[in-house]
């Protein structure tokens, strides 16, 4: 009997093992994103972040994990939310240029406008820049978070089939960021 209940664990385990590359191969990409439900960016509750979606986007299950980034699509239009740790003490201009670095490191031809401010409709407020990259164009948003142990970046990019409603929603998805704590 314990030879039994033994082998048919093993079973489980090889069928697991062995299947769930498979079922994940049949499973598609990307999934709609609900509507108007805050979604969390960030490891935990202290340390994170919410947005809110409107209708028409879509998850890249494949690029998201909800601890660090989003990724998202909505028409042309490709939206990454991502948590980020600076160095205590970085000053909102050294971020910025980590952050044209960082782009400058993923398309060398890529250029990232000088900082304009940015404020959520919860009242933080962060910075704002056009971005052109791998022959895209759109905007990189930064927001810390009021205690300062973390920030939440939002890059939107897209081509010339890129729809403006798009850009418009990514734009509300931006102001929507809010953080724990920080009345309205």
């Amino acid at each position: 009997m314990r030879m039994r209940a033994v082998l048919i664990a093993a079973a489980v385990v090889v069928a697991l093992t062995a299947g769930w590359p498979t079922l994940e191969a049949l499973l598609p990409d990307t999934g709609a994103a609900p509507a108007g439900t805050p979604l969390r960016i960030g490891p935990e509750d202290d340390d994170s972040a919410r947005f809110t979606l409107g209708p028409g986007w879509s998850v890249v299950r494949a690029e998201t994990s909800p601890d660090r980034s989003w990724m998202l699509s909505r028409e042309g239009v490709v939206m990454d939310v991502a948590y980020l740790t600076p160095a205590r003490g970085t000053t909102p201009a050294a971020l910025w240029n980590g952050l044209r670095d960082v782009t400058r490191v993923q398309d060398p031809d890529a250029a990232l406008s000088a900082p304009a401010p940015a404020t959520t409709r919860q009242g933080v407020r962060g910075q704002t820049g056009r971005l052109r990259q791998n022959g895209e164009t759109g905007t990189l948003t930064v927001f810390r978070s009021p205690r300062g142990g973390f920030a939440v970046l939002t890059t939107v990019l897209g081509g010339v089939d890129a729809t403006a409603a798009a850009r418009a929603a990514a734009e509300r998805a931006t102001a929507s960021i809010a953080f724990p704590g920080r009345g309205r």
